[in-house]
């Protein structure tokens, strides 16, 4: 049976371990698999608010990278404006969300983020508005064609890796 969704509890007393401690990953990826996220991803993420609520699980990443210390600033926050106010990147929103690190539970009533003003909270918005969705797409993200467009794309840098490998 799938495990039981993530619930919002209240943090845990687990030691963290200091920066200085910290762990440097020297794994790269092949060139041209970079961070891919799906157009629905994209989507989801480009349409939150400052006010949208959020519920992180417990920490998934390599204990002492930088994105675990990351990880460990924002993974109390309750909306998405809280999230990257206390540091998460807009490609954590969308890595997490395809990985399933955090829900989106649907609030009874308006949520709003802690600790925002109002020139804050613009901010937040206009940085989530400015997601222009994955690299190479050249129409827009509401376009009907753009999952056909953006397959083309992958396909034709497919086949550039393939030849520069050879």
């Amino acid at each position: 049976s799938p495990p039981p969704p993530h619930r919002c509890a209240p943090p845990a007393a687990a030691p963290v371990p200091r920066e200085r401690e910290m762990v440097k990953v020297v794994t790269r990826s092949t060139r041209g698999l970079g961070l891919k996220f799906s157009l629905e991803t994209f989507n989801t993420v480009r349409h939150f608010s400052a006010h949208t609520p959020i519920c992180y699980g417990p920490n998934p990443k390599n204990k002492g990278s930088k994105s675990w210390f990351r990880y460990e600033k924002y993974r109390h926050a309750k909306t998405v404006g809280e999230a990257l106010k206390l540091g998460t990147k807009i490609a954590d929103l969308c890595w997490e969300l395809q990985h399933k690190n955090y829900t989106l539970p649907r609030a009874a009533k308006t949520v709003r983020a802690r600790g925002l003003s109002p020139k804050e909270v613009e901010r937040i918005e206009a940085r989530l508005a400015s997601i222009s969705g994955p690299r190479g797409l050249a129409v827009s993200m509401d376009s009907a064609n753009a999952a056909e467009e953006l397959a083309k794309e992958e396909a034709w840098l497919k086949a550039k890796l393939e030849l520069t490998q050879k």
